[in-house]
């Protein structure tokens, strides 16, 4: 019996989005998404049964197996047993899927009023994976002004009010 798989990751409404050929391998996706494994074999009377960290997933005994909405439990190994009317059943290679959760703000910035001259430090509270952050003053980047909390020292003259995005 002869196994190759791939696992895809597929946006919500069924678009697909790239996916991994060849033999399985992990994919990231993003919760809500949906996530679908797949595998192939060659010989006859296939039967299938995919796992979770080597547990059986109940009703899960198809070359494909589909997460409709993934959440944060999801995430794990997954693999797939194959069995034909000869020889003993095989097993795919694992596939790891990874949640990545969006990002969130559970803290919003707060607003200040500075003299000319003046410093002011501007915080924000988010969760989410592999967050990064941009500061702007209306649509334009502020250069270097990239973390959770970002002091501005010296607001400009020019600037007799400002509203940070």
């Amino acid at each position: 019996m002869r196994l190759a798989g791939d696992v895809a990751d597929r946006r919500a409404g069924g678009l697909p989005a790239p996916d991994n050929r060849g033999p399985a391998r992990g994919g990231d996706t993003v919760r809500g998404r949906i996530a679908v494994f797949s595998v192939t074999a060659t010989g006859t009377s296939l039967s299938y049964q995919w796992r979770k960290g080597a547990v059986n997933i109940g009703g899960a005994t198809g070359s494909t197996y589909t997460i409709a909405a993934v959440a944060a439990g999801d995430a794990g190994s997954y693999d797939c047993a194959v069995s034909g009317a000869c020889g003993s059943p095989v097993t795919s290679q694992a596939a790891t899927l990874t949640v990545n959760s969006p990002p969130t703000i559970t803290g919003q910035p707060s607003g200040a009023t500075k003299n000319v001259g003046e410093s002011v430090t501007f915080s924000v509270a988010a969760t989410g994976t592999s967050l990064s952050y941009q500061w702007r003053k209306g649509a334009v980047n502020i250069g270097g002004a990239t973390g959770a909390v970002t002091p501005l020292r010296r607001w400009p003259r020019a600037t007799p009010a400002a509203t940070i995005a």
